[in-house]
């Protein structure tokens, strides 16, 4: 800073000196503790004593040059105000020479920062190396320097609490995942690709946790600062090492209950194959009555399931229990749905049965309505009758004709009327 062209301060009275001392005695005390408060703080220390990479290693720097230099232009202020009050004494009056020397030294520029100005490339040949501040200049530097370190350290701290009880959990996620991985005996290929990524974010978030703060995220408050945190990579990583870490706990139990899982799907695929065995029986024997065109065909059980139980015994035997808690699930889905099929067929085939005598009741009772009417002989209405009879009781009865015949057989006896 250039003052030679400024005027000189108008000399302080000792009353002014006293109230100046005062205030920078305050002043002093208040940048100490903020200091210190500063230095003790979490995110301080993180960053103070960790391995920094990237964004925060870079922003850090920066800030640790800041505060270096708070530290040496706070030392050169303190230096001042004991060289000011020294000059001040005790005395109850002062010279004029004394308050001309009190006031340059509280008001003028009286204080060299301790760090050179500029390069040598940027000073002419009479350029001081060096330049000199008032000392409520010096409080602006310093203010200055301690609000942009501040910004860092907050930043980093609130990025660090948002980060790491995620890691934890994503860490612990993992153990567990491994764990269990290991006590089957082999780790599936996705758990190894979570695994290089557990590491990847772990050295993230330890040592370059800003860069997992959007660029323009607001520093002043604490609270902005967590919410720009981006967390999306953790919360996806924790999500896929929950299911890979339940997909491998029911392999483990998979496992423990081998024999009795295989056990159970036997059986349930025993009790589908003779359900559709008595389906087709039973089909056998509606066939005979029923047209094959109005029939449901019997779901095929032994060609669906063999294959499925031989590849349950292989793995059971070769020990690889995730594929076999996979394809356990999987046949007993299968087994039901073919169960279900089965069944809805048999249904489906006995419910024609059931219809086409439905059709020879209806028949019956349309015949005795005729003959009460006295409209049995007559030729429209017996020529249906004869038709809808034909088609109802010759084996195999064709249905849906022999459905069309009886509505027919019913209108021609109700046109009259």
């Amino acid at each position: 800073m250039e003052h030679g062209s400024q005027p000189p301060e108008p000399v302080m009275t000792l009353a002014q000196v006293d109230e100046a001392l005062l205030g920078m005695r305050t002043d002093q005390a208040r940048i100490t503790e903020n200091l210190l408060e500063l230095e003790g703080t979490a995110g301080y220390r993180f960053l103070h004593g960790g391995e920094l990479h990237g964004r925060t290693r870079q922003r850090w720097l920066e800030a640790s040059e800041d505060l270096a230099r708070l530290w040496q232009l706070f030392d050169v202020y303190q230096r001042l105000v004991d060289a000011a009050e020294a000059r001040r004494g005790t005395q109850r009056r002062l010279g004029s020479a004394e308050l001309r020397d009190l006031t340059h030294l509280l008001r003028g520029p009286s204080i060299e920062l301790p760090w050179d100005t500029g390069g040598l490339a940027d000073r002419s040949l009479l350029d001081p190396r060096r330049g000199h501040v008032t000392p409520s200049e010096a409080l602006e530097h310093m203010v200055e320097r301690y609000g942009r370190a501040t910004a860092v350290v907050t930043s980093a701290d609130a990025a660090w609490k948002v980060l790491h009880p995620r890691l934890r959990t994503v860490e612990d996620l993992h153990e567990e995942a491994v764990a269990r991985a290991t006590e089957l005996g082999d780790a599936p290929d996705d758990l190894t690709d979570l695994s290089s990524q557990v590491d990847q974010l772990r050295d993230t978030v330890r040592t370059d946790p800003l860069s997992l703060l959007r660029a323009d995220a607001p520093t002043d408050r604490t609270d902005d600062v967590a919410a720009a945190v981006d967390t999306t990579a953790l919360d996806a990583l924790r999500e896929r090492l929950i299911e890979v870490r339940d997909r491998l706990d029911a392999a483990v139990a998979t496992r423990d209950n081998a024999a009795t899982a295989l056990h159970t799907v036997r059986t349930a695929a025993e009790d589908v194959r003779r359900a559709a065995r008595d389906a087709n029986e039973q089909l056998a024997g509606i066939r005979a009555r029923i047209a094959a065109s109005a029939l449901e065909p019997i779901p095929e059980t032994h060609t669906t399931l063999e294959p499925q139980l031989e590849r349950l015994g292989w793995l059971h035997t070769n020990g690889r229990w995730e594929e076999l808690d996979r394809l356990l699930r999987e046949t007993h889905l299968h087994i039901t749905s073919l169960a279900g099929a089965v069944e809805s067929a048999a249904s489906a085939n006995r419910a024609r049965l059931h219809r086409r005598d439905e059709l020879r009741g209806r028949m019956d009772a349309y015949r005795v309505k005729a003959a009460r009417l006295g409209r049995a002989e007559e030729p429209r209405v017996h020529s249906a009758q004869e038709h809808a009879e034909k088609l109802l009781w010759e084996a195999p009865c064709d249905l849906p004709a022999a459905a069309e015949a009886v509505e027919q057989y019913q209108r021609a006896l109700n046109e009259r009327a």
